[in-house]
């Protein structure tokens, strides 16, 4: 189990206007893969993820697929909008995975569910 943190490139706070599209984006890209979205919370300009998956599917290779699949998904629907922050197509910027244990496990979805921001607070 890992906790991932996408973050926009530059800081970027975009999500607010694309987080409905973006979630359904990464809930499809985990359906059709061979991992499993546990929670997910997006935040004004970075994006929590609670991933579980088989011991042989390396984290590295969601991150990548996440990453481009998104990229590429947001683009497609959100192009007028993107465009005004990014010159091509790339809206990630940095990323960091923690390894979950058991023991936090139970904390980080607390945590992570407990980000539920609400998009009034992206007004």
């Amino acid at each position: 189990m890992y906790h991932i943190i996408f973050v926009c490139k530059y800081r970027r706070k975009i999500l607010s206007l694309i987080n409905d599209d973006l979630k359904h984006s990464i809930l499809k890209i985990a359906h059709e893969s061979n991992f499993e979205i546990l929670e997910m919370e997006t935040y004004k300009d970075h994006i929590h993820l609670l991933v579980s998956s088989e011991p042989k599917v390396s984290v590295l290779s969601i991150v990548r697929l996440l990453k481009q699949r998104t990229t590429h998904d947001m683009w497609q629907l959100h192009d007028i909008y993107l465009k005004k922050y990014y010159w091509k197509e790339k809206h990630y910027g940095h990323f960091s995975i923690i390894p979950s244990c058991r023991l936090y496990t139970t904390v980080l979805s607390g945590y992570v569910s407990g980000c539920n921001y609400s998009l009034a607070v992206f007004a």
